[in-house]
């Protein structure tokens, strides 16, 4: 348990307020939770064997999936369906739920912040996932597959995009599969399936494109990801990943600070790669970097000043009003929630200033 005090002296709240970081897990069965249980940190688990080695007949087949989804084990749904407080205040802001990701942000620095403070958080989003798929370089009659799909938000966009091509969404929980399949057409080329992003259920050479985006530094393993992308891409395919990393192996030291164990919390995931480490794990799944391009400014960092900039409205009596004016949903934040997200906001700050938000794009 963490206990910290803040001192908000406009807004009333400055007593000693007391987190407690940790999780819980869900056990979904055919799309119901029926079981859940507090645990430290519990991360992707294996869905079943995998069934890649049998060739399927055609590539239109190259997916395996079954009419019953499998049960899944995991916290990372509990990361973004509002447990914690910053969700709710993403989802006050308009995020969600068809996208999973922070979103792309045009404006940079403080004199940027108005504008990003005025635009829709979902429009964003949307942003983030049409620049990564640029980098995809997607033809007619491709077959692309989004791991870790989550919502299946990218995939229905990478479809509607490039209508010609073939798009598979694949993400480990049963639930997310269940809400893509609901919330999107069923339109011809565009599928969701369950699948570990460590055991991907696709035949060797069976795609030409694939998109992980902002979900990588959830893997345990985020080589045998590499090794799996690879394996399932044709020869002169591409992978692009989005994800975040270390500034340096030395920024790791950092990984068990107070601060950073209630990030990791936050977003359940253990450790990240650094720039390097992706760089090598890459070449030896058989992949070439192509391109790396960081968007720390147009990612992280703008929606750090937006949290900050709530935050500073929150400790003050009419900046509350302003933000129930522009945000009305936030009128049920008590004051102990925005200690919270007071404190998250701190918490995250300190993180990114050992982190970078990458883009990476191999070719095999």
């Amino acid at each position: 348990m963490l206990e910290f005090s803040l001192n908000f002296a406009d807004s009333g709240f400055g007593a000693t307020q007391l987190l407690t970081p940790t999780s819980r897990f869900t056990l979904f069965y055919e799309g119901a939770p029926f079981a859940q249980s507090p645990v430290k940190r519990l991360y992707s688990l294996p869905i079943q064997e995998s069934s890649h080695k049998v060739p399927e007949p055609s590539s239109a087949a190259a997916i395996h999936s079954s009419p019953v989804l499998s049960p899944v084990l995991s916290p990372i749904s509990q990361s973004y369906n509002g447990t914690h407080t910053v969700f709710r205040l993403l989802r006050c802001s308009g995020w969600g739920p068809e996208l999973m990701n922070l979103g792309y942000f045009p404006h940079r620095g403080w004199l940027g912040l108005p504008g990003n403070l005025l635009v829709s958080l979902a429009g964003r989003q949307q942003q983030l996932a049409m620049e990564a798929i640029k980098h995809l370089d997607v033809k007619p009659g491709d077959h692309v597959i989004d791991i870790a799909c989550g919502h299946g938000g990218a995939a229905y966009i990478l479809k509607c995009s490039t209508p010609a091509a073939r798009v598979s969404g694949i993400d480990l929980l049963a639930e997310n599969i269940l809400l893509a399949n609901d919330m999107f057409p069923r339109i011809d080329g565009l599928s969701f399936a369950q699948g570990n992003a460590q055991d991907l259920p696709m035949a060797d050479q069976s795609v030409e494109r694939a998109l992980c985006c902002e979900a990588a530094f959830h893997f345990p393993d985020k080589a045998q990801f590499l090794r799996e992308a690879a394996r399932v891409l044709k020869p002169g395919g591409r992978l692009v990943v989005v994800d975040f990393v270390w500034r340096s192996a030395e920024s790791r030291a950092i990984r068990d600070h107070e601060l950073a164990r209630h990030v990791r919390d936050v977003w359940q995931w253990d450790d990240l790669f650094t720039e390097a480490e992706y760089h090598a794990a890459g070449t030896a799944a058989g992949l070439r970097l192509a391109r790396e391009v960081d968007w720390t400014n147009h990612v992280t960092r703008p929606l750090q000043e937006i949290f900050e900039a709530d935050v500073w409205l929150a400790q003050r009596s009419w900046g509350r009003r302003v933000l129930h004016d522009f945000q009305p949903l936030t009128r049920h934040f008590s004051d102990a929630d925005w200690a919270a997200v007071a404190y998250t906001a701190a918490a995250h700050r300190f993180v990114q200033q050992h982190s970078r938000y990458k883009v990476f794009v191999f070719d095999k």
